[in-house]
């Protein structure tokens, strides 16, 4: 069962879906990614490097047309260093590239907290497959919601009260049936007198 939402959401055109799909395979393998939440947090990794990366290509591009404006400004003459310095002190000041930067920066932090929660969910769902030898009852496969999660997991420590109960009720025999108690009586009553002659 995969997670909802598809490279389709992240990939703009001219990007190439598979590569996404790669990565996003990649995080799921080095995270041992098994639940539908674990997956969710997994394409936030995911799409949160994949927007890296294309700041990453737009830096470059930015870079790029600041340096070839530089060297082609015929109202100057500057050498190819003149001209790389100058365009670096454009970009510097240039407010796209602070965006640039600011996204840079609210990306990673998104990353390393997804990160950090996928890892402590895997961690304590492997902690307990260990201990219980069981899938635990609050990380159910497929696309449930949280009021179905919470019920998965009340029905299911239920069901393992009450085969503990079963289990540990002491046997109690049942009553003998009144016959065989009857019969199994002494037998102290008195006989019956006989009847008198006329």
């Amino acid at each position: 069962i995969k997670h909802g939402l598809t490279a389709a959401e992240i990939v703009v055109p001219g990007e190439d879906p598979r590569a996404f799909e790669v990565l996003l395979a990649n995080i799921e393998i080095d995270h041992l990614v098994e639940t539908v939440r674990e997956r969710d947090l997994a394409f936030q990794m995911a799409a949160a490097r994949w927007r890296l990366r294309r700041l990453t290509l737009m830096e470059k591009a930015i870079i790029d047309r600041e340096m070839s404006r530089a060297i082609n400004d015929t109202t100057t003459r500057r050498t190819p260093e003149e001209a790389q310095a100058a365009a670096w002190v454009a970009v510097a000041e240039s407010s796209v590239m602070k965006q640039v930067h600011r996204h840079e920066t609210r990306l990673h932090r998104q990353y390393e907290k997804n990160r950090i929660e996928l890892d402590a969910i895997v961690t304590d769902r492997m902690h307990y497959e260990k201990s219980g030898g069981t899938p635990h009852p609050c990380y159910p496969e497929g696309p449930v919601e949280q009021t179905v999660i919470h019920e998965a997991a009340v029905a299911a420590v239920a069901a393992e009260a009450a085969a503990a109960a079963v289990q540990n009720e002491p046997v109690i025999p049942f009553p003998e049936p009144r016959a065989q108690a009857v019969q199994n009586e002494p037998n102290n009553a008195t006989p019956p007198r006989a009847a008198k002659a006329a």
